[in-house]
This record gives C-alpha cells, structure tokens and sequence, in this order.
C-alpha cells in the first residue's frame, strides 16, 4: 500500500504513545484515516510495539467484537499464533471448571461472558513475554457502538464503552487508537456516555496541504511517466476544494489515463477528467456519503440532513444558519433552530460541510457538485 503524506501525523501520534497516552483519532471519511492506521503498524516494531488492525464495521455484538480481536492478533504472524496458543491454555485452565471440558477459544467465546473472556485475552496479552507492548487500532468503532446499540440497547452501549475504558486503565502494557468516519465523541454523546472517553486524547486528521496536493499529483504523474503543468495543478487544487488524499488520487490516476504518453497533462485535461468522475458510471466514488446517512441516522434525522444539503449545494459559497432554519420550519419540522443546531454539528464532524464566515458550505465543491446533480431533487 503506498502511503504519501502522512509522516507527520504519524510522528505526532508516536509521541502520544510514547507518553502513555491512548487516541482518538477523528477523521471523516475519505481523508486517509485507513492509509494512516496502516503507516502506523508498519511503524510499529520500530517504537517497540505490536500493532494489530481491525475494522469492525458490519458487527454488533461485543463477542462479534472480540472475535474480530483475536483474529487480528491472530494474524500478527511473528507471534499471533502463540499468543492466541497462550490464551486458549489460559481460558481453559481458568474455565473449565464451568463446564468440565477443554475448548477451544472459539468455544469459550461462545459459552462465555463476554467480560470475562474479554478480561483473560487482554491478561494474556500484558503479560505476553516478548520485547514490544501492543498498538490496538480499531476502525469504524462508532458505527460498531451504534449497531450495537441497535441491537441490544442504550444500557449495553454504556458497559462496552466503560469496559473499554477500564481496560485502557488497568492494561498498561496496551495501547489503543480508536477510529470512525464519524466521531466516537458524537455517539458517545448522544446515548449520554461522554464520560467513558475522557482518558483518550482526541487528534483529528486533515486533508492535505495546497503543496503537499501538488506534490501528491506530481507523484502520481511521475510513476506514470508524465507530469502536470503548474497550471493544471492550481486548477485542480481550486476546483476540488477539500483536499481529500483519496480524491486527489482518482483525478490523478484518471489524467494519467486520459493523457497521451509523453505529453505534459493540462488544466484542460485535469477540468475533463473531474468531469469524468462526476459522470454516473463512476457513482461509487461518491456512493458512501449518501450511504452514511441513510444507514446511521433516523427516518426524521435523516430528512433534516438531506433538506439541508440540498440548500447548501445551490451554491457554492453556501447559506447561513438563519436560512437553513427557516428553510425546515417552513417544511414543518417542529424546534427547527434545534435540529439544525444538531444537524450542522453532525454534517461538521463527518466530512460534509464546514463554515466560512457566516456561511455553511460544501466542504468539498466536487461532493457539491456531485449532490447537486444526483441526489437533489428539487
């Protein structure tokens, strides 16, 4: 996987861990969280650790979780296998006097509390006798909290998150990143739980720089044989808006193509293959912004985003908050100032729109251009 640009934040959250301290990474989609989290567990070895990844996005259910968990460390190839060795000697040393026969770690899984499994795995990993401590990263942690909040109520999403903090405090040796296109802290806030990630150390993730976009094309051109004209670089850097490392790969690789070889890519041929990405067959560039909200809002919720999207995307300098609540008011929608409080706060945080001024925009003018398009229907 080729990772660019990202050395920096890399070297901030190695200093964190160094101090003993666990993150919250936040970071809306598209921006390079994954790519990051990756760079850190190549990282890892050289800071004296061992990193494991997992994506929990698609679970529910705290075993579906620590499944997830030992899997992942399972297949940290080094020494995964005998850790989980370890822990299935240790589960039926310390459980099987509850059902009188060995199993193995699937089996205790299964048969287990949760809590209780949960504390015999991260035992065995503090005491894991090697020379490196554990990185735990976890990605889509939020959309896990919310299904499992879906799925076994508000209550359970309390004891999953205390649990995990508890964890954090007791296991030294173990430090965790947690991560999700949209923020932990909102969802920990919303089911009225913010009080179990007051020990994590929130650090957010930008998208690039206007030269490190420069210089990210230029790459791309170069390991193609090509290059950009100076012109064609400021041109994407205007019209994309919000530097998204993901994006600027797919107008990149996209000019490439439609560039002759050996011919230096224009302004022109950067504005055509924009507009090439804008085109329907290539909808699934653009699909998961939608896919957020119809998965993880409700019915009403939902409505209010879409209604205020679609104001903000007539044009591109966007509309003020006054707007927007008169907008949903004269819609019907009951204590409008409030929902659009709320809705501004949950658009900021997942990559959406940001303020300029007075104004509340599309943060990125190609989603703008892209919603104005497909999704607006009026």
């Amino acid at each position: 996987m080729w990772i660019y640009g990202r050395d920096n934040d890399a070297k901030n959250i190695w200093s964190e861990v160094a101090d003993g301290k666990n993150l919250l990474l936040l970071a809306p989609r598209r921006i390079g969280k994954t790519h990051l989290q990756y760079l850190l567990t190549q990282q890892a070895p050289d800071h004296g650790y061992r990193a494991i990844w997992l994506d929990v996005e698609g679970f529910g259910a705290e075993k579906d979780f620590l499944s997830q968990l030992c899997s992942a460390i399972q297949e940290e190839l080094s020494i995964g296998s005998q850790v989980i060795s370890s822990l299935t000697h240790r589960l039926n040393n310390a459980l099987k006097g509850k059902s009188g026969s060995e199993k193995d770690w699937r089996g205790w899984l299964l048969e287990t509390d949760w809590k209780d499994f949960a504390e015999q795995l991260l035992a065995q990993l503090e005491e894991d006798e090697n020379e490196h401590d554990w990185l735990i990263l976890i990605d889509e942690l939020p959309i896990f909290v919310q299904e499992l909040q879906r799925q076994s109520g508000t209550e359970a999403v309390g004891v999953f998150l205390y649990w995990l903090r508890r964890a954090r405090q007791k296991y030294k040796s173990i430090r965790w990143v947690l991560a999700g296109s949209i923020g932990l802290d909102t969802v920990a806030r919303q089911y009225g739980f913010e009080g179990a990630l007051n020990d994590l150390v929130p650090t957010g993730l930008e998208p690039f720089s206007d030269d490190v976009a420069k210089g990210f094309l230029s790459e791309i051109a170069n390991r193609n044989g090509k290059s950009f004209s100076d012109d064609a670089l400021e041109h994407v850097v205007k019209r994309l808006g919000w530097l998204s490392p993901y994006y600027l790969e797919r107008i990149g690789k996209t000019s490439c193509s439609n560039t002759p070889s050996g011919c230096v890519i224009q302004k022109a041929d950067v504005n055509a293959s924009m507009d090439q990405l804008l085109e329907l067959p290539n909808r699934l560039y653009w699909a998961s912004w939608r896919d957020h909200l119809d998965r993880n809002f409700s019915e009403d919720t939902r409505l209010s985003l879409y209604r205020m999207l679609a104001e903000m995307s007539k044009k591109r300098t966007g509309c003020s908050r006054g707007h927007l609540v008169a907008t949903l008011s004269a819609s019907g929608i009951k204590e409008a100032e409030e929902v659009v409080r709320n809705g501004l706060d949950a658009l900021e945080n997942d990559g959406f729109v940001s303020k300029s001024g007075n104004s509340y925009r599309f943060r990125m003018n190609l989603l703008r251009e892209w919603w104005r398009r497909y999704v607006v229907t009026d």
